[in-house]
């Protein structure tokens, strides 16, 4: 059983976009807190306290063709995990929208959006996760039209920190599950050093 946590408009509003949210293992659950302060209609910041370790996961949710906003987005971000990352860990996911070519072996690349999300990265020092799919599998959303497939591309990634102590493995797109959506379900496993226990997420 899992837990909902979320931010989002009155879903009686009528609003293309209501907000973000996540579910969350009730085993987990009892340690998750909401970030108020730094989560909004378009972020969700999550607080994870588990095996004496805080995870801070950002749940992303920016609008297509709207660049105003991914670079409000990215503001923001980037001013809290300022505030954050000597607290915990950091792992930011979610639909960027946002096509980045080689950075997600992607074969379409946008400038605008692009150039922003890059600018991003460098500032930080965060690094994309790729699929550890070598093979066509790691498409996260498919478009069809008529039961026909019309498009495919990488618009969901996760991002962490590159100087984490924690290593993110077995990261993995399943093309089979898409949960009523164009888009796919990603896994991934997060190994702390140390310790034997590894915590799963998806």
């Amino acid at each position: 059983t899992h837990k909902w946590f979320g931010k989002g408009k009155d879903p009686d509003e009528k609003y293309t976009h209501r907000g973000v949210g996540a579910l969350v293992r009730h085993d987990i659950a009892k340690h998750t807190q909401v970030l108020e302060k730094y989560s909004n209609d378009d972020v969700l910041w999550l607080q994870i306290h588990l095996n004496n370790c805080i995870y801070f996961f950002a749940i992303i949710y920016a609008q297509p063709k709207n660049n105003n906003k991914l670079e409000e987005i990215l503001d923001n971000l980037l001013k809290a995990q300022l505030i954050l990352k000597n607290a915990g860990e950091i792992v930011l996911l979610g639909d960027l929208n946002c096509r980045l070519g080689d950075l997600t072996r992607d074969h379409s690349y946008d400038k605008t959006r692009g150039s922003l999300m890059k600018n991003f990265l460098k500032l930080t020092k965060y690094s994309i996760v790729k699929a550890d799919q070598q093979d066509d599998r790691h498409w996260t959303c498919y478009k069809f039209l008529n039961n026909y497939q019309t498009g495919r591309s990488v618009n969901d990634i996760v991002i962490r920190n590159e100087w984490s102590n924690n290593k993110i493995t077995q990261y993995l797109v399943h093309p089979t599950i898409s949960i009523g959506s164009d888009h796919r379900l990603i896994t991934f496993t997060i190994e702390e050093p140390i310790k034997q226990d590894k915590e799963n997420w998806s």
